[in-house]
């Protein structure tokens, strides 16, 4: 852990001044037949909204905070698509579960989802060890 030297008073701050930070991250699947679309993806950027942590979701090709709608749509996660979801910050814990959570719901569209399969057949869902790994920092 580094601190800093407050300029001011010339000491270290004292332990209770200084925020621990902690790093999350987990691998999911987008498990929903239309993917990461507008929709889903705006109820991700809500949720992530609610947490201090920086929060990034990883593609193969590239990253996006999952704070921001058109970064999220621009990785153009399809069904089946893994993802790395990372927080960095005190409530980073809380955000990767939650958001965990969201795509184990399907990303809210699971319900309607599962409708229109009973019609359309089978479905297969390939699903990830969904731990959650944090650390300090």
């Amino acid at each position: 852990m580094s601190f800093f030297i407050n300029p001011v008073e010339g000491h270290p701050p004292r332990e209770s001044e200084v925020a621990t930070s902690r790093s999350c991250t987990t691998k999911l699947v987008v498990n929903n037949r239309a993917g990461l679309h507008a929709r889903p993806a705006a109820m991700l950027v809500n949720l992530a909204q609610t947490f201090e942590a920086e929060i990034r979701i990883e593609s193969d090709s590239s990253t996006a905070s999952a704070k921001s709608l058109m970064g999220l749509l621009t990785l153009n996660a399809q069904h089946g698509t893994e993802l790395t979801v990372t927080a960095d910050g005190q409530d980073a814990d809380k955000a990767v579960r939650a958001i965990k959570e969201l795509f184990a719901r399907g990303l809210r569209e699971k319900e309607r989802e599962w409708q229109a399969l009973s019609q359309n057949g089978p479905h297969s869902t390939r699903e990830l060890d969904g731990s959650v790994i944090c650390t300090q920092k």
